[in-house]
């Protein structure tokens, strides 16, 4: 009996040798192979918890000093989280996660980056700071928006401010200009200059082939015709290009359309229209002598200008518009 005793005690002795040599070995190579190794050999020893934080920190490690992209260390952090939910690293993680993410918002600077932010990490030391951020943002948009629209002669612009930024700290001083829009109905033909429209005043063939030579397409059959007003180039009534008579519509009309959020309309040639157009790529070239139609019903933006009913004219002098029109004017 006493012989089997001492043999234990020589066994438990050499087994703890060997626990001693194979932890030593594994800090002297301080490597997460090797803190594997050894917890395969020992996984209930002494030092096995510590060889569980060794390899969760070498884990962690690749993943904090990682010096990419700020996207790319943020996936790296997330991988990390959803990968290792056990490891004793994964609070300082989460920390660094949310540290990461607040860069980007920064470094991408919308409403949309914080709120981002905030989905992900609605409390903490970074919150308040997204929530100023959102605030501030919003305060630069609408102050970027109100210096757009605040010497506009656009009515249409002013209204959708007003309707943007319903309780705006510019809502008065909005309210004011539009009350210098004026509308009347014309009691006899008024002409106004080209450039109130926007247009050239009208130019020659050899001009506008000059011009606009470099972008020369086709005829276009008129009925097909639908283009915005911000296209046209105005030409002298006997404007010719080399054996093409330009825009031939004296007597035609050409319909105007409302065009959404934009101070141009649209030009639509009706169907029982058979002329013929020579176009640009990004061009309409139309003679002294086109007539439009506006709509009776709708009101059409022509740059400054507000029409609705009636027709206008090209002439030398300027566009005429037709008696009984409704006109809105910017009046000062």
């Amino acid at each position: 009996m006493r012989i089997i005793f001492v043999a234990l005690i020589i066994f438990s002795l050499s087994g703890c040798a060997s626990v001693q040599e194979d932890w030593g070995f594994a800090q002297r190579k301080n490597a997460k192979w090797a803190y594997i190794n050894f917890l395969s050999k020992h996984p209930d020893s002494e030092f096995s918890e510590e060889a569980r934080k060794k390899i969760d920190e070498f884990g962690w490690l690749k993943v904090k000093e990682n010096n990419g992209t700020l996207e790319h260390r943020i996936y790296l952090h997330k991988r990390f989280i959803l990968d290792h939910p056990d490891n004793s690293f994964i609070p300082e993680a989460t920390t660094n996660l949310m540290i990461l993410e607040w860069e980007e918002a920064k470094r991408v600077d919308t409403v949309k980056s914080y709120k981002k932010f905030l989905e992900e990490h609605p409390s903490g030391s970074y919150a308040s700071k997204a929530t100023d951020s959102i605030v501030r943002i919003k305060e630069e948009v609408e102050l970027q928006a109100y210096s757009n629209v605040s010497k506009s002669k656009i009515r249409t612009k002013l209204e959708r401010f007003l309707k943007d930024y319903p309780n705006s700290k510019y809502r008065e001083t909005i309210q004011d200009r539009l009350s210098l829009f004026k509308t009347k109905t014309l009691s006899g033909p008024l002409i106004l200059t080209y450039e109130e429209f926007g247009l050239n005043r009208p130019m020659s063939g050899d001009e506008a082939s000059e011009k606009y030579s470099d972008s020369m397409n086709t005829t276009m059959p008129s009925n097909k015709l639908r283009k915005r007003a911000d296209s046209i180039v105005v030409l002298h009534e006997n404007s010719k290009f080399p054996g093409v008579l330009v825009g031939s519509i004296y007597g035609g009309r050409l319909n105007l359309l409302p065009y959404p959020n934009y101070h141009f309309p649209i030009i639509e040639s009706p169907p029982d229209n058979d002329h013929v157009y020579f176009a640009y790529n990004f061009k309409l070239l139309l003679p002294v002598g086109t007539e439009f139609l506006a709509p009776k019903d709708q009101w059409i933006q022509w740059k400054n200008i507000e029409l609705k009913g009636g027709g206008l004219r090209f002439l030398v002098e300027g566009v005429e518009l037709s008696k009984g029109m409704k006109i809105t004017l910017f009046q000062e």
